[in-house]
């Protein structure tokens, strides 16, 4: 159940991160004067223990500098450089305060309001993007190919947020006013309302009120400030008069002052059947609390109590058909103690009724690291994209521009378009708006019923790959009867089946074994999965790797030494309407997976399944050396902005279809690789695969599955957005911020769309549940693509502390904790002042976008 209910706050904690204050329901266009008073900053992250960087990374030299060193060493050390003043962010996670990461997420995302420096300039508008903040999730890609070439579509929420401040000796007031959370797709959250009914935190809007009293200072590191937010929706979902605001969830953090002036803060949170009352009956509980006392502003030593409880009650009949609704719960209570060197852990945790107890001792000076987000800095002076660059200046990507459309804001860009009413239909009319200087620019956004892919193919040694792990879909090699999914390793001389995978939720689940004869209870006839993939001489393998981008294709060539045998590794973009290889009227060869156009639901409906919803395929007779069958026939039509595959005169389209009785659960349908000239008759239909550059057609409901061109209505240009930058890295343990080894030698397809926005490692999953890359970059390593050098910084790092033997904290002592450490109780949540109804109408642009002031 951990992996549903958090899920469920993890939303409303995105409101809890502004701090609060304004209230008035008066309209404003923003602006306004601070006068001399100024904001207070509150901390950015709230950490139980204090992270320490280690010396060897602090000492660190540049790896695989490849310009001019002394140029970037004093990028590196000169106080004025991007590199240096851009701050990081590190907190170490145990999972005694695991509590504390929706602590954490709240002040991450509270950053990104600027509320100190918006101090009694009115109400206003920040665009908050909550994937900034976001850790411990698996962001890897999904490594099913053939899904989706969606990519990284910038999404925002709209807070309205009133900051004041009467004078400089009174405290700062912060109001947000947060909106329901957008649902994409089918997304539904788990959990209903009293009787089975909607699920009311679907429907919430949260309102948060800061109220802060003392900045943060080197003396005292947390400041002094009271955060107090609540849930709300509309009263009838609980049969309560329409208008009025019922609490679904409700929470508090805050410091505390002692009389020893020592830090100490408090954080508790209830919702759904834990806030008693009218959600007495809803079928989930949750409630977070936690207690923190520090010894010194340094964070050397300290003492700290964390509890967490959920329950959950679901009716699956898949799970036990005689079981009726079905109640699962957890509740861990940690108490922990720490000094410079160790910290100590005790736990008393409860998992549906069967109670553990455990007492565990880590380090608090040997740590390992996973970083979340990496920037870019520029190696050496010189030009980028056109623009004068010097060394240890920020990398930045013309990504996209924010917009507005009938009052409301979006974000159109390199991988799609955001849009807060919705989708956009094609031809909507659209202002970009540079918000420093009020001016903006007409467009008109063209929404296409899908996007043409290309694929330029690039050669690499496959030795270079050894041991590696790629994914493979297809029939098993000994048991041709029985298709899957399977995890392909290459031992050197032959691509060897590991085990077969099925995706769960939380990622793929691997299996050792086949059950070729379909009978579930009996594991007896069970087979090994485990086997060698035997390949004729021409034959190809067709795989995939999340760590090198994504499709893979062998072909083995019995007569070439084993050191000289390659694989085929490609990089992909979106083909746009004013691409310069490809014309209206470009004729587009399929030989496999030959979508048909024009297809309606009645052909949904009425076909037996998917296949007969694709064209023929062309096979090869090998006795003759000749294709059987010709290519199937596309056109690309370019016309009103939209590049569109063409099947005579229908659109190559499923957008708008259900697709669901064929188990297909992302909306949406590929082609096979297309050529723009048809291949010789004599040659295996699917070398299509392998040409140096092909074309795919993607088509479905989803937003990803549309390509979307914005064109300036006042000379019909279209705008241009930078690709991600694309590195192929070869990873070294001297290059690892860990030291981990297990990675030493392999390559990676890397891509940089943006500060913070490093992707292409593998995720994997702890025993705890939390997800992290499977590789930590140092700082300072060097980048290269094409021309240009770049040195590369974790900006939010997270440290784990690494187990000791119990004895290494002997010195430490949880005894009575629970006595002189108390948690806090829902009572101690304070009054949310404010209602939706007080929230101020703000015309203006917005003044704040991911904390950047406009």
């Amino acid at each position: 159940m951990k992996k549903i209910i958090p899920l469920l706050l993890a939303s409303s904690a995105l409101g809890l991160s502004g701090c609060g204050g304004g209230g008035s329901s008066e309209t404003t266009t923003g602006g306004g004067s601070s006068g001399s008073v100024a904001g207070l900053d509150m901390p950015v992250t709230l950490s139980v223990v204090t992270p320490k960087e280690t010396a060897s990374a602090a000492g660190r030299e540049v790896m695989g500098l490849k310009a001019n060193y002394k140029a970037v060493m004093a990028a590196l050390t000169d106080p004025g450089t991007d590199y240096t003043k851009d701050p990081v962010n590190t907190h170490v996670f145990d999972k005694s305060v695991e509590s504390l990461s929706t602590v954490n997420m709240i002040l991450c995302v509270m950053d990104q309001t600027r509320a100190a420096d918006m101090v009694n300039k009115g109400a206003y508008i920040a665009l908050v993007n909550n994937a900034k903040c976001e850790t411990g999730k698996n962001q890897s890609s999904s490594g099913q190919s053939g899904q989706s070439s969606g990519g990284q579509t910038v999404s925002y929420e709209k807070w309205t947020i009133n900051s004041t401040r009467t004078d400089s000796s009174a405290p700062m007031i912060v109001k947000i006013w947060v909106p329901k959370e957008q649902k994409s797709g089918n997304t539904k959250a788990a959990g209903g309302g009293p009787g089975g009914g909607p699920n009311p935190m679907d429907e919430k809007q949260i309102l948060v009120e800061t109220t802060v009293t003392e900045a943060i200072s080197a003396a005292n590191p947390f400041g002094k400030f009271t955060l107090n937010f609540k849930g709300v929706v509309d009263g009838s979902v609980f049969n309560a008069p329409a208008g009025s605001e019922v609490a679904v969830m409700k929470g508090a953090l805050f410091t505390v002052s002692n009389t020893a002036g020592k830090p100490e803060f408090k954080f508790i949170d209830v919702a759904g059947a834990a806030m008693g009352g009218n959600n007495a009956g809803m079928d989930f509980s949750r409630e977070e609390s936690s207690h923190v006392l520090l010894d010194d502003a340094n964070g050397n030593t300290g003492q700290a109590m964390t509890h967490s409880a959920e329950s959950f009650s679901y009716n699956d009949p898949s799970d036990n058909p005689d079981a009726g609704v079905i109640t699962k719960s957890n509740s861990d209570t940690f108490a922990v103690a720490f000094n410079s060197a160790n910290f100590l852990r005790q736990s008393d945790s409860s998992n549906s009724g069967t109670n553990t107890q455990e007492t565990a001792c880590t380090s608090r000076t040997d740590f390992n690291t996973n970083v979340w987000r990496y920037n870019l800095y520029h190696a050496a002076d010189g030009q980028f994209n056109g623009k004068t660059v010097t060394a240890g200046q920020r990398v930045e990507l013309d990504s996209g521009f924010p917009f507005t459309y009938n009052g409301k804001y979006g974000h159109v860009g390199y991988w799609g378009v955001w849009y807060e009413g919705g989708n956009l239909p094609d031809n909507t009319p659209i202002k970009q708006v540079d918000f420093s200087t009020g001016t903006s620019t007409d467009y008109t956004v063209h929404v296409a019923a899908g996007k043409l892919i290309r694929r330029v193919a690039t050669s690499e040694l496959l030795s270079q790959f050894q041991g590696m792990e790629f994914n493979y879909w297809g029939p098993h090699p000994v048991y041709t009867t029985y298709s899957g999914q399977w995890h392909v390793s290459y031992d050197g001389s032959n691509f060897k089946i590991v085990d077969r995978f099925e995706w769960g939720n939380s990622g793929p689940v691997s299996y050792t074994t086949i059950d070729i004869n379909n009978t579930p209870t009996n594991t007896a006839d069970d087979v090994a999965a485990a086997a060698t993939i035997t390949l004729t001489d021409g034959q190809s393998l067709g795989l995939w790797s999340d760590s090198l981008g994504g499709n893979i294709n062998y072909v083995h060539k019995a007569s070439t030494p084993t050191l000289e045998r390659t694989v085929t590794l490609y990089s992909q973009d979106f083909v746009k309407p004013n691409d310069s290889t490809l014309t209206s009227g470009s004729t587009l060869y399929c030989y496999q997976h030959c979508l048909k156009g024009g297809l309606i639901q009645a052909d949904i409906t009425s076909a037996s399944t998917e296949a007969n919803l694709f064209y023929a395929e062309v096979g090869f007779d090998w006795t003759s050396n000749t294709q059987t069958g010709t290519p199937h026939q596309y056109t690309a039509s370019i016309s009103n902005g939209k590049l569109l595959l063409m099947d005579g005169s229908a659109v190559v389209s499923v957008d708008g279809l259900d697709l669901s009785k064929f188990g297909n659960t992302w909306g949406g349908m590929q082609t096979g690789q297309m050529l723009t000239t048809a291949l010789p008759t004599s040659t295996p239909p699917w070398n299509a695969y392998q040409a140096d550059v092909s074309y795919q057609w993607e088509t479905g409901s989803n937003d990803w599955s549309h390509m979307v061109t914005v064109q300036k209505v006042s000379d019909s240009s279209y705008a241009s957005f930078d690709k991600p930058l694309e590195f192929n890295y070869t990873h070294s343990t001297a290059n690892d911020a860990n030291g981990d080894t297990a990675f030493n030698g392999k390559k990676f397809r890397l891509n940089y769309g943006g500060p913070g926005e490093l992707w292409g490692f593998p995720w994997t999953e702890s025993v705890d549940g939390r997800w992290h890359a499977s590789v930590t970059l140092a700082d300072k390593i060097s980048l290269t693509a094409g021309a240009n050098s770049f040195i590369i910084k974790g900006m939010e790092k997270e440290q784990t502390m690494k187990d000791q033997a119990l004895s290494a904290c002997a010195a430490l002592s949880v005894t009575g904790l629970g006595t002189t450490l108390p948690l806090p109780t829902a009572s101690e949540i304070g009054t949310v002042s404010f209602s939706l109804s007080d929230k101020p109408s703000v015309t203006a642009a917005p003044a704040v976008i991911e904390g950047e002031l406009q």
